[in-house]
């Protein structure tokens, strides 16, 4: 479902929260405009389950779980991002 005034082919979008509410609408647009997504919670299990639905529309999905209240959980979410995809753009 991309569009044209709308297109995000080729961008990479980290959502934290993404796993579920409006963090998860929020990755699940940015998916169906063609991002791929990053997304991160506190709970693994809930990213995996997000990111296979993402993986499902075609996308490249990582689930990673992080607590956005430490900074160290912030640091490895930031490698991890980049060591698989390259680089941040949302």
């Amino acid at each position: 479902m991309t569009s044209p005034y709308f297109d995000l082919t080729g961008k990479v979008a980290l959502v934290t929260g993404g796993s579920r509410g409006l963090g998860f609408q929020m990755a699940k647009a940015f998916a169906l405009h063609g991002a791929d997504i990053i997304v991160a919670s506190r709970k693994l299990d809930a990213c995996e389950a997000a990111a296979e639905e993402f993986r499902a529309m075609g996308r490249r999905a990582y689930a990673h779980a992080a607590h956005c209240g430490r900074w160290d959980d912030i640091d490895a979410l930031i490698e991890a991002s980049y060591a698989k995809f390259g680089r941040v753009d949302i």
